[in-house]
């Protein structure tokens, strides 16, 4: 197996317990990677034979700006969850950073599944 990975893509949602932190945008940080077997890339060099870094992207874009959720884990689930709708993808981790909560710590979660 191999890993793809996409890491620090910024991405502002409405998201939070709060009223106040799902009231207006605020960035989040989201880091993601997948399993592929080998036999996936075998056949040469061709994207449709393997996991594609930008496809990865804008699904996580589309999870964080189109619908706002109470919890980080729902958003890294959801991720990860659609991730693994590509049958080439075995293992999918997602760790979601809500980047300007704390003035000082980045409070975030990983979902592995």
């Amino acid at each position: 197996m191999y890993k793809i990975f996409v890491d620090n893509l910024i991405v502002e949602g409405r998201h939070g317990v709060t009223e106040e932190e799902r009231g207006k945008p605020q960035p989040f940080r989201i880091d993601m990677s997948v399993e592929v077997e080998h036999e996936a890339f075998n056949n040469g060099d061709d994207i449709t034979k393997t996991v594609n870094t930008r496809a990865m992207r804008c699904l996580a874009e589309d999870v964080v700006t189109r619908e706002s959720y109470r919890l980080m884990e729902t958003i890294a689930f959801r991720i990860a969850k659609l991730l693994l709708n590509d049958p080439k993808t075995r293992f999918a981790s997602v760790t979601v950073r809500k980047i300007s909560r704390w003035g000082n710590g980045l409070p975030g979660v990983t979902i592995e599944i």
